[in-house]
Formats: C-alpha cells, sequence, structure tokens
C-alpha cells in the first residue's frame, strides 16, 4: 500500500479494536506502526523481551542503545561531567530527564536538536548530510568530531554549511 493509505488503513483497525473492545497482537518490524497503533509496545532482542510499555515511554526512555535505534534514528554523545541534573557533552551542558543505568551517553533524537543559522545556541556544526522530509529536513551535523543528526525547516542550508545547534527539552542517558 502507498504510505497514506497504509496510515488510513492502521487508523481504521485502531478504531475498530477500540469500538469492540478487542485486543490483537501485531509482530511487525514498521516502527513507525508499531508506535502508531499499539497500546503497548515490546521489542525482543533474540527471542526475549528487552523492554515494553507504552509506546512513548519505550520511546522516550529506552532500555539501551539497541532499543533506542530500533525505534528510530538516535544520536548518542558521550557524557564528558555528569553532574546530577545537568551533564556536560560535545553540544554543551543540557539538562537531564531521565537515566537507564550509569551515565555514559546522552540519546538525542533529530526533533530533540534544532539546526539554525549559527549563534546564540549550544553548539556549533558543519553540515555533512542533509535528508528532506517535505516540510523539513534531518541534516547530519559534524560536531567536535561526532555526527548528530538535527532537524531544521531552512530549506537552503547545504552540505558544507556551518550550524548552530541547539538542544529542546530534558536528555535520556543511557548506561554503557
Amino acid at each position: 500500500l502507498d504510505a497514506e493509505t497504509r496510515v488510513q488503513v492502521r487508523e481504521r483497525v485502531r478504531d475498530a479494536l477500540t469500538a469492540e473492545g478487542a485486543t490483537a497482537l501485531l509482530v511487525t518490524h514498521d516502527r513507525e506502526e508499531a508506535l502508531s497503533l499499539a497500546d503497548h509496545v515490546a521489542v525482543v532482542r533474540s527471542g526475549r523481551v528487552v523492554q515494553a510499555g507504552p509506546p512513548a515511554l519505550v520511546h522516550d526512555t529506552p532500555a539501551d542503545a539497541d532499543v533506542a535505534r530500533s525505534l528510530g534514528p538516535v544520536s548518542l554523545l558521550p557524557v564528558l561531567d555528569d553532574t546530577g541534573a545537568d551533564v556536560d557533552t560535545p553540544l554543551g551542558r543540557l539538562p537531564v530527564g531521565t537515566r537507564t543505568g550509569a551515565a555514559d551517553h546522552v540519546l538525542l533524537r533529530p526533533e530533540q536538536v534544532v539546526a539554525t543559522a549559527p549563534g546564540g545556541a549550544t553548539a556549533t556544526g558543519t553540515v555533512t548530510g542533509v535528508r528532506y522530509r517535505g516540510g523539513d529536513a534531518v541534516l547530519t551535523v559534524a560536531v567536535a568530531g561526532r555526527a548528530v543528526e538535527a532537524c531544521t525547516t531552512d530549506r537552503d542550508l547545504r552540505v558544507g554549511d556551518d550550524v548552530a545547534l541547539r538542544v529542546i527539552g530534558p536528555v535520556h542517558l543511557l548506561g554503557g
């Protein structure tokens, strides 16, 4: 099915199950399908459930880096200094929302990092890749020798441009 029809079918299936008060088990490798259709998701690795819960909780606070990657693009940055409510990272000092284990890495989803023209942001970097998605784009930005994915609505940004990065909201920390 084309993308629009798939969304419509998912919505109709969800509505029908809700109307009947029925429970269904859906096995899928399509993260958008799982996150948009399910009330409860489970991530399975090597035949074992490694994390389960409401879609937003599993997406936003994954148990480990592999769970995070299975639910969408992520940038993992090292924690340079962990002083409780905030952590130092290659993108600057960021507020902590949640933790999974000892803090080795900060997990950032592209939608948490906003790229703009240089000036007034946490960090700066150079665009190394651009993926347009329609109304916005996901940029790959080199920052302190690391690749970070960031969203932008600036349609004029190109590979080689310098950009400013700003992190929105608190971050999730992952252990090793």
